[in-house]
């Protein structure tokens, strides 16, 4: 049998061979396959992977421009977003562009040269504007958050605007009738996100007062998900969106008047209010169709949240609360009237928030055995059969917190995972769930349902 041996010159012309093989494969691919793959990495990575083949070379410049910054940028950094933006202009259209930078006013003529360069010269799908500062406090009392001029867009060409998608604007300035011009000329956007809209006494008469998210008789909104976030100066609010899934709203203003008018499609909502009768008012033709609801509370939850709908298709409930004064007044079981309400509920997740002047009194561990005892269930509700996860972050160790998830560890009898988050109370937390799951001694009268199904129930304690 005869054996051929290459030389080392025709060793690497046959792996420059495979090599051209491989890059030949790659150039025969439709052009929308590589943007598509392109668009889904980073910057740089995007930049390296063009080099695998010759008409890729160019093609990193219609994927996603995502420039971030943990601190405030330095003049370098700014200097190389403008190279990047520059090397784009030449460039048709692009996926996204997304500016998270520590910039304010001062960076006015720099960030419309970005601004103008995404929208003016070509069609961008999605475009981000978030200029969260790191020091909050010190933004605040400047004032100075970069101000997004109608004028600016009242030049963009309305055909270069009409594929934009997603509007994102954090720590941006922005008149109603910006917000409005978007809505009324972008047919295809899907996503509106404005918040943290604040601009000083002084300019009020430029500040987000009355928005109406509505259709035209010409055009039909295709919008689905509208965030509205600590916009604390404006008044009022109408919503009318067909195609609207998700919706979300903070404010900490007082007199804000919400008018959900047409959202027969809405099932996931984020709401933050300074009073808690939104069941009643802002929400209450639709909350029968609700699957994920999240709330925000700042201090004690009132009264009125005994008094809530019944929330017939809610899965997820998510209750985000500030502790602001002392923890003893909290009434966190006063949530349990969202939990009774909910049938169907599959996952409850309850985050807490220290405030700087929040007091927290806690439960030693001789104390578990007799606030074990004094929990005691509304037998007039039917256990939660559904609830499969629950999950405390912040978890305190208070009287409040506690006797919340005592209760709903005697109710939820079918939980596979339960998941807490503490910095101060984890022994406690441990020595709770442990007397509760594998008691000394029998605190009902009849084993608890746990025991009785013989369950195994995942429990995280970090």
């Amino acid at each position: 049998m005869e054996i051929m041996e290459l030389s080392t010159d025709e060793h690497q012309l046959e792996e420059k061979k495979q090599d051209d093989d491989l890059m030949d494969r790659l150039s025969v691919l439709p052009e929308e396959i590589p943007v598509c793959i392109i668009s889904c990495l980073p910057l740089k990575e995007a930049g390296r992977i063009s080099i695998l083949s010759r008409q890729w070379r160019h093609l990193w410049r219609f994927g996603r421009l995502n420039f971030y910054s943990k601190n405030k940028p330095s003049e370098r950094y700014i200097e190389w977003v403008d190279r990047v933006l520059k090397l784009h202009q030449s460039v048709k259209s692009f996926e996204e562009l997304r500016v998270c930078l520590d910039l304010d006013e001062e960076f006015a003529y720099i960030i419309n040269r970005w601004l103008e360069i995404g929208l003016k010269t070509k069609r961008v799908k999605r475009l981000q504007l978030d200029l969260t500062p790191r020091d909050l406090l010190n933004r605040k009392k400047r004032g100075n958050n970069y101000n997004l001029g109608l004028e600016f867009f009242i030049s963009v060409s309305t055909e270069l605007i009409k594929s934009l998608t997603c509007l994102c604007l954090k720590f941006v300035k922005v008149k109603v009738e910006i917000l409005e011009f978007v809505l009324s000329n972008c047919p295809l956007l899907e996503t509106l996100d404005v918040s943290h809209s604040e601009l000083d006494e002084s300019s009020y008469e430029e500040q987000i007062i009355d928005l109406k998210v509505c259709g035209s008789t010409s055009q039909r909104l295709n919008l689905k998900h509208l965030h509205i976030i600590l916009c604390d100066k404006i008044k009022s609010i109408e919503v009318s969106a067909p195609e609207l899934v998700s919706f979300g709203f903070r404010h900490h203003g007082p007199n804000m008047q919400l008018n959900l008018k047409h959202v027969p499609k809405l099932r996931y909502v984020t709401y933050g209010a300074c009073t808690s009768d939104f069941f009643f008012n802002d929400l209450a033709s639709y909350v029968s169709q609700l699957v994920n609801l999240s709330l925000k509370f700042s201090g004690s939850i009132d009264k009125m949240m005994l008094q809530c709908p019944q929330l017939p298709n809610l899965r997820h409930l998510t209750c985000d609360v500030i502790v602001v004064g002392s923890s003893s007044s909290l009434h966190l079981i006063r949530l349990i009237s969202l939990t009774n309400a909910s049938p169907r509920l599959q996952k409850f997740k309850l985050i807490l928030k220290e405030a700087k002047d929040a007091r927290i009194f806690e439960f030693e561990n001789s104390e578990i055995e007799w606030v074990l005892d004094e929990v005691e269930i509304d037998h007039k509700y039917f256990p939660y059969e559904h609830m499969r996860e629950l999950e405390i972050v912040g978890f305190l160790g208070a009287k409040s917190d506690t006797q919340l998830l005592i209760y709903l560890l005697k109710i939820a009898f079918s939980l596979d995972k339960i998941v807490i988050h503490s910095n101060g109370a984890k022994k406690f937390a441990r020595k709770l769930l442990k007397e509760f799951f594998y008691p000394k001694r029998k605190f009902d009268e009849r084993p608890s349902k746990h025991e009785a199904l013989g369950q195994i129930v995942k429990v995280v304690i970090r």
